[in-house]
């Protein structure tokens, strides 16, 4: 490997370093709240719902909406 390899590699390694501790403090803050909201609702002072999972993490779920397009764009195309 030269200089310039080995110096992108390791940029490239600190990106994708980067993006998944990005990722990891999205997903602790994320089960912080739902954690808040079980608590606010097992006292009694939330009065809500437990959002689908496609709501928590849209990026990891295709919402039921979504899923539902894609099956009939391929009726369609079949």
């Amino acid at each position: 490997m030269t200089i310039g390899e080995l110096s992108r590699a390791v940029r490239s390694k600190i990106r994708v370093q980067k993006h998944e501790a990005r990722q990891k403090a999205s997903f602790d803050y994320t089960l912080a709240q739902m954690i808040g909201r079980a608590c606010g609702m097992a006292f009694g002072t939330v009065k809500s719902e437990f959002p689908e999972i496609s709501g928590i993490y849209p990026m990891l779920f295709d919402s039921e909406e979504i899923k539902q397009k894609k099956q009939e764009q391929k009726a369609e195309l079949s």
